[in-house]
């Protein structure tokens, strides 16, 4: 990935002599010509390899060679970093030594692990006969395609290029009867020879000062932030994973005496359940959960599998029931710290480390870790001996919903390993969709479910494993409940048509949202502005008409409005987000969302809150009303920041002594050794 791309990109350094990652290179145990730069793919979120890691590792090597030896003559026993870099799935520089030996990845198409060899550990594998070869004629460049005399080799091996002395100086792929080539090598630096043995106790020791560094400032950072709320309490919200854990560490040692929320979504896995609760008592602070009970099982088969671009499940189970909780507790304001990294996701990268959520608009939410590595919180949980979720040790690296889209393969195939009664139970709604939308199997098996729309990265990975997916209008018709079958969309008008009836009694009970008051013609429900438009809506028909006050996108954006509340009304998956967030207390929501059309000020928070109104209609129904998959994206549509400028209005400009330290433990056994 271009480097302009990362607004931050972390550093790796190493010492020559202690043979250890280094987070700055500053090191006081060092020489002065000591320490030097190990260049990684952006953004340089490198971390140490666990136990489970190293099997991984050796695994690959089996997979790729036939046998582990290379693991055994170059990583066992050794400290290896890891860096994750952009591909299909998961793949990961692999650092031993202070250079560049590999890359390890999950192949998408074949559903292992793998290892693509670099120049030295290529070198190792042609001296041991375990990789296939081809060599070059004097002056003679690796090309595009190269011939294997005859070979006949299995699709997708490795087949390493050699020049004419010998040398590693490219990595090929068998396809369709040749070499293809895949990567030049050169340029990385290359593993230490005869470095010595290392353990990561020993780069803890020799990062102290690093540590110590980013530790004060993050405690500076929120003694700051916590005295600008002078009063308010401090909530750490806790996943369960490593960034929250340090995150509520720092809190407790800066003194600010937080209390902990937790969040389950009902997706958790067990034994982050049982860390969430451990966490709790070891630090002797006050435990809340926001618990979403059986929400996502309960609506899946009304919205459908979740996607990297149609999260509805964030909405239902993450924010609605944090909203409903916080609200309750903490309506008056609160500083929340959150446990969020610049280098997890370019999202990420580019947010603020201060901020206000449109669903939490009571809450300051700060992140204390904003520029911290992986390394360096996995420095930081060692050197305090961190009560860390045990999930780490089994090879999970993200915390959170084990069937997240957001997921790679790799980690999917890691669920089914270790908690196999809970994937067999997602398995079984992904092919409950799977028969409905009349889709492949490799729709569920290779995870093309995870994109909702068209992904170029989709149609790939669909076009190497052989299937052909619908269209999105084909699939979103399919998927569509009351689908639209037309609309017109004209300077002055905006008008739909359903191919199964939504109730008319929806916009009559929720006129107030739209500023208008209802009457019945028939059986049609009317609505109108006063000089701005006039409404039709028969449940099958919606008509809006302008009166000469709004025009073009405008008065599209209001006659989507007006859809997304029938369809809220009609299909409410009870999730009372729209309760939650309204600063005017005018909704409750029983089966339905009812609106006091009394008290209803048609800020339209609640339209954009709603998980039916804002992923459902935008993501399913939209793209079928303005012809555009990516209707969702649409430059007229209202902006997140104008939703919480809204709420702050409304809700008034109000933003929303030291615990007891953990005991010291010794070093938990097993995670950080081959």
């Amino acid at each position: 990935m271009a480097r302009w791309r990362w607004p931050l990109a972390a550093r790796l350094y190493w010492s020559r002599s202690l043979n250890v990652p280094l987070l700055s290179p500053e090191c006081p145990g060092c020489d002065r010509d000591d320490v030097f730069e190990v260049r990684l793919g952006e953004p340089g979120d490198a971390r140490p390899a666990f136990a489970e890691d190293h099997e991984r590792l050796r695994r690959a090597l089996v997979n790729e060679t036939g046998s582990d030896k290379l693991y055994w003559r170059l990583f066992h026993g050794r400290l290896v970093v890891l860096n994750r870099i952009p591909f299909m799935d998961e793949m990961k520089e692999v650092i031993v030594d202070g250079g560049h030996a590999g890359k390890l990845y999950f192949d998408p198409y074949s559903l292992r692990w793998r290892f693509r060899f670099s120049r030295w550990s290529a070198r190792f594998a042609v001296e041991e006969g375990l990789v296939e070869t081809v060599r070059l004629a004097p002056g003679e460049r690796p090309g595009p395609s190269m011939s294997l005399g005859g070979r006949r080799l299995e699709e997708e091996q490795q087949v390493v290029v050699l020049d004419s002395r010998g040398e590693p100086v490219a990595i090929a792929y068998y396809r369709r009867g040749a070499a293809r080539l895949q990567t030049r090598l050169g340029g990385e630096r290359e593993p230490m020879e005869g470095a010595r043995r290392s353990t990561l106790e020993d780069a803890v020791k020799a990062n102290e000062y690093a540590l110590y560094v980013l530790e004060s400032r993050a405690k500076t950072f929120l003694s700051v932030m916590a005295g600008k709320l002078s009063g308010k309490p401090v909530i750490v919200s806790f996943s369960g994973g490593k960034d929250s854990l340090v995150s509520l560490d720092l809190a407790v040692r800066a003194g600010l005496d937080p209390k902990m929320l937790f969040n389950d979504t009902g997706l958790e896995l067990p034994e982050t359940v049982e860390t969430v609760e451990r966490t709790a008592r070891r630090y002797g602070v006050e435990l809340h959960v926001a618990s979403a009970g059986d929400t996502f099982w309960r609506v899946v088969d009304h919205y459908g599998p979740p996607g990297k671009d149609y999260r509805w499940c964030c909405k239902v189970v993450k924010l609605a029931p944090i909203a409903r909780l916080t609200k309750r507790l903490w309506g008056g304001g609160a500083l929340n710290v959150v446990g969020v990294r610049a280098y997890e996701s370019l999202d990420r990268a580019r947010s603020p480390r201060v901020w206000r959520n449109r669903w939490l608009p009571w809450f300051l939410s700060v992140t204390p870790i904003h520029e911290w590595s992986q390394l360096a919180v996995w420095l930081y949980v060692l050197r305090y001996r961190l009560p860390y979720n045990p999930l780490y040790e089994m090879g999970y690296e993200r915390i959170g919903c084990f069937m997240c889209p957001a997921s790679y393969l790799a980690e999917f195939a890691l669920v089914r390993e270790k908690h196999p009664d809970l994937w067999a139970r997602w398995w079984g709604v992904l092919e409950r969709w799977r028969r409905r939308l009349g889709l492949p199997p490799e729709w569920s098996s290779h995870g093309l479910w995870r994109w909702h729309g068209p992904a170029a990265q989709k149609e790939r990975l669909a076009r190497r494993v052989g299937v052909r997916l619908p269209g999105w209008r084909e699939l979103l018709g399919r998927w569509a409940r009351a689908r639209p079958t037309a609309s017109r969309l004209e300077e002055g008008l905006f008008e739909v048509e359903l191919a199964e009836p939504l109730s008319p009694r929806a916009l009559e009970e929720q006129a107030s949202i739209l500023a208008a008051k209802p009457r019945r013609e028939g059986g049609a429900v009317v609505l109108e502005r006063r000089g701005l438009w006039r409404l039709t809506f028969d449940g099958r028909r919606l008509r809006l008409e302008s009166l000469g006050g709004m025009r073009g996108e405008r008065l599209w954006e209001e006659g989507m409005d007006a859809l997304k509340l029938a369809y809220r009304w009609s299909f409410c998956s009870r999730c009372r987000a729209c309760e939650t967030v309204c600063p005017m207390g005018a909704i409750r929501v029983t089966d339905r969302p009812a609106v006091d059309q009394d008290l209803c000020v048609a800020c339209r928070v609640c339209v954009d809150t709603c998980p039916i109104a804002e992923v459902y209609v935008e993501h399913v129904v939209a793209p079928l009303v303005f012809g555009e998959p990516l209707a969702w994206k649409r430059p007229g549509k209202r902006r997140i920041q104008e939703v919480v400028e809204r709420e702050k209005a409304l809700l008034g400009e109000e933003a929303p002594g030291e615990a007891p330290r953990p005991p010291e433990e010794g070093l938990p056994p097993g995670i950080f050794q081959p």
